[in-house]
């Protein structure tokens, strides 16, 4: 009888398990993150502006148009700033860590140390991108008449595996059944290049907005032509360029390349943070294991006596 009550006292042992917390960071405060140098025309971008790198503007063009400042911030510069046949605006304060060449109407940025740590960004970012990627599929992926169907599993945050091939060539993207009206979808996205044309993901996504994220996790090339992702964009390796679009989320990538004509849009629908499903660490397994062994155990050498 002893022997089956330490046995059982095993068991709340191994219960304790940890749930992890999937948020973009101080990045995600930005609409536009990029580690290395932006480049964007005739168009704007709804948030703050954060680039590593230089910053090149040409035209018109407005930067954190709904005034969504960080640390009254409207665009942070690690490099130099050009913007060339004046137009456009900026909300909030500049920061330059380099050269500033812009319209005169523009408040002069200030200098010195920078205000953001785009070092740091990086490397928890693209370890975020990684973790995300080994983190096994939830949903069904499916393909039917030149479209991608999915089917979920009821769970909190859905994971869905997909190539950056599969989503080339689709015309369409489905939710068949199973996943529920709160739930996260994170779409981890394969493959060194991808090309998202003519793709609108607006009706799909508008039950969720900002809880919509496509982690492409090995891309280096991005393209977005004539398609408006309703989702936020983590490709901390990759430069992202097109025209004709907008994208209804975060963009945080290595590079960003906004095109010359009907540039790329950038709208404020910023990722909210969630938590995974706790899901009991291995040690736990291991400790859960033991006590049911020695539960059995003490159980048949108690029949014996």
């Amino acid at each position: 009888m002893k022997k089956c009550l330490i046995a059982l006292s095993l068991l709340p042992l191994a219960l304790p398990a940890h749930a992890s917390l999937i948020s973009l960071g101080s990045a995600g405060q930005y609409g536009l993150f990029a580690f290395g140098n932006v480049s964007v025309s005739n168009s704007d971008v709804e948030g703050a502006v954060a680039a590593g790198g230089n910053v090149s503007i040409t035209g018109g063009y407005s930067i954190n148009a709904t005034n969504k400042s960080v640390n009254g911030y409207g665009l942070v510069a690690g490099g130099n700033v050009s913007w060339t046949n004046g137009g456009g605006s900026i909300n909030g304060k500049s920061y330059s860590g380099g050269s500033w060449s812009a319209p005169a109407y523009l408040a002069a940025p200030s200098h010195g140390s920078s205000p953001v740590d785009f070092n740091a960004a990086k490397t928890q970012l693209t370890q975020l991108s990684s973790q995300l990627s080994q983190t096994k599929a939830t949903a069904g992926t499916s393909q039917q008449w030149g479209g991608l169907n999915f089917t979920g599993s009821g769970s909190n945050v859905e994971f869905i595996n997909l190539s950056a091939s599969q989503l080339s060539s689709a015309n369409a993207m489905r939710l068949v059944s199973g996943f529920n009206s709160n739930s996260t979808l994170i779409f981890n996205i394969s493959g060194t290049s991808a090309t998202l044309s003519n793709l609108d993901t607006s009706s799909l996504f508008n039950s969720y907005q900002g809880r919509a994220l496509f982690n492409f996790y090995e891309a280096s090339s991005i393209t977005i032509n004539g398609t408006s992702p309703h989702a936020s964009i983590l490709a901390p390796l990759a430069t992202l360029s097109g025209q004709n679009g907008h994208i209804q989320g975060n963009v945080i990538v290595n590079n960003f390349s906004g095109g010359t004509w009907g540039s790329l849009q950038v709208n404020n629908n910023p990722f909210i943070p969630v938590n995974t499903p706790a899901v009991p660490e291995p040690e736990t397994w291991a400790m859960m294991g033991l006590g049911m062994v020695s539960l059995v155990l003490a159980r048949r050498k108690a029949k014996k006596s």
